[in-house]
């Protein structure tokens, strides 16, 4: 747009025919991506265990599941669930991938089912999640939970969900 442009008589890439080179776009940095394995943890109650994040720092006083760095087999999420305090924990199957992207980084999750109790005070069981602020990032997980509440998800038989 030179020839309406104010600045034209001043501008050095016209006069050097060098226009359509400007602007220069710098490239999008990378996202880093991150791996994460996500437990789907219910009960007896029929409710499911979920956690406050920090209101401090990335997703800040949004609930979420327990959320684990990496890309975890049942054998490995079953042992960080007993160190974050569960017990009694069976494994159900697995449920959907998902992946989320951020501006700066892009979550790649796998999830699991498993129905367990808990003694940690850190952990809430809930039924209703109207009344529990997620994060987009886990709204895949937030259905399945919501799923396996209505279907009764504590009977022996394995569950399909999509």
């Amino acid at each position: 747009l030179c020839d309406i442009c104010p600045l034209s008589t001043e501008c050095l890439a016209r006069e050097e025919g060098r226009s359509d080179a400007y602007p220069i776009r710098m490239p999008h940095a990378a996202k880093k991506k991150e791996l994460l394995t996500v437990a789907v943890v219910t009960n007896e109650q029929s409710c499911v265990y979920v956690k406050q994040r920090d209101t401090r720092g990335f997703l800040g006083g949004l609930y979420a599941f327990p959320l684990f760095q990496g890309d975890l087999t049942p054998e490995q999420t079953f042992e960080l669930l007993e160190k974050s305090g569960f017990d009694e924990i069976q494994f159900r199957n697995p449920l959907p991938s998902a992946r989320h992207v951020f501006t700066h980084k892009v979550w790649i999750m796998k999830g699991y089912h498993f129905t367990a109790a808990t003694k940690s005070k850190e952990w809430e069981c809930v039924s209703d999640f109207s009344l529990t602020a997620f994060p987009g990032a886990l709204r895949v997980y937030r259905e399945c939970a919501e799923m396996l509440l209505a279907e009764g998800s504590n009977n022996d038989r394995e569950k399909k969900l999509p």
